[in-house]
């Protein structure tokens, strides 16, 4: 009974974390239907439920309101859209849907989610990239600030990218994204701007075999 308490509270302190760090963002409203090529983002933190199994409410919420108070802001100012919370992991977009974002803008905001550490035990986190067709409609059912949602396989992947790759501070995205970037801003670039270490390797998703690339914090 303890146990479902302590879910319980950590579900609505959740709540109120993600509306705190969330009252500041812009609003982005419904426009029309529309199936648009988006990036979609997920930032996890490593290792959170081991660390969470032995500290307070008070300590939890204490580190998730550092990480949402982190990073919503911050996307909010380069363009990028909060799109939901999953416990630990913030879900975000960037699209032309709600308008002009600097691609450069998204390579920063990976790195400095890795780079940076939270809470007072320092934890660190993980960023998976996706890109693809994302499709927004308006909630029939919901009016408001909040009226829109959005669904798609860059979800899917996004997620399964960060499920299928080990804890560490690194950006993981598909091999044939990451040479694209290549093409687009130089692969000399690239190397300069991450400065973190490259892993290549093969892994399954839906019986489908992908080539991803892991960039890892030194």
């Amino acid at each position: 009974m303890l146990e479902a308490s302590k879910k319980t509270f950590d579900f609505q302190q959740r709540k109120i974390l993600i509306e705190k760090a969330a009252a500041s963002a812009t609003g982005y409203h419904f426009k029309k239907n529309d199936i648009v090529q988006s990036f979609v983002i997920r930032c996890d933190l490593n290792n959170y439920s081991v660390w969470s199994s032995s500290k307070s409410l008070d300590q939890r919420v204490q580190l998730l309101d550092d990480f949402f108070s982190s990073l919503i802001p911050s996307l909010d100012s380069i363009g990028g859209i909060f799109f939901r919370d999953e416990g630990d992991c913030i879900v975000s977009i960037f699209s032309t849907y709600f308008g002009i974002y600097e691609f450069s803008n998204i390579l920063k905001f990976c790195k400095s989610v890795v780079l940076n550490n939270y809470g007072l035990d320092r934890l660190s986190a993980k960023v998976s990239v996706a890109f693809g067709n994302v499709a927004f409609f308006q909630k029939s059912h919901e009016k408001g600030s909040v009226d829109w949602s959005a669904e798609g396989q860059p979800f899917v992947l996004a997620a399964r990218l960060e499920q299928a790759i080990k804890s560490g501070p690194k950006i993981v995205l598909i091999r044939s994204f990451y040479d694209a970037l290549n093409q687009v801003i130089g692969e000399e670039m690239v190397k300069t701007f991450f400065d973190f270490k490259k892993r290549t390797s093969t892994i399954n998703i839906q019986n489908e075999n992908l080539d991803i690339v892991e960039l890892e914090k030194n």
